[in-house]
């Protein structure tokens, strides 16, 4: 489970912020067989390999970013980790959503003209959500 505070070199992870681009979060939750190529055949394996119920408890900023143009899976996983942390006792993570962008071209617009994720890490980074 993410994150396995056994795996801190420091305390909390040494991490100011994370910033999830277009993921699948929880696992038992989509039904895209895509995925068994990062997780594997075994569907019984999915609820521990998934990241969701570490990313609802940690104390790290988060941002979770999508596409509009995303395919289906991740836009729904989108929605649900926003739903979800806003159940946080931190409260609501801050969640992007890229208009007129793919899955690809989310990340590959950084240090373009198109500053729209640019900006909304930049934003990220300075106030801490």
């Amino acid at each position: 489970m993410w994150p396995a505070p056994e795996l801190h070199k420091v305390k909390g992870g040494g991490l100011a912020g994370a910033i999830l681009v277009s993921g699948i979060y929880d696992m038992p939750a989509t039904s895209d067989s895509g995925y068994q190529v990062y997780y594997g055949a075994d569907p019984a394996c999915y609820a521990e390999q998934s990241s969701l119920p570490g990313l609802l408890t940690t104390t790290i900023p988060l941002m979770t970013v999508a596409a509009e143009l995303d395919p289906a899976g991740f836009a729904q996983q989108f929605d649900m980790l926003k739903r979800a942390s806003c159940a946080r006792a931190s409260g609501c993570m801050r969640a992007v959503m890229l208009p007129q962008h793919s899955h690809m071209s989310e990340v590959y617009s950084i240090n373009t003209a198109d500053a729209r994720l640019g900006s909304e890490i930049v934003d990220f980074a300075k106030m801490g959500k």
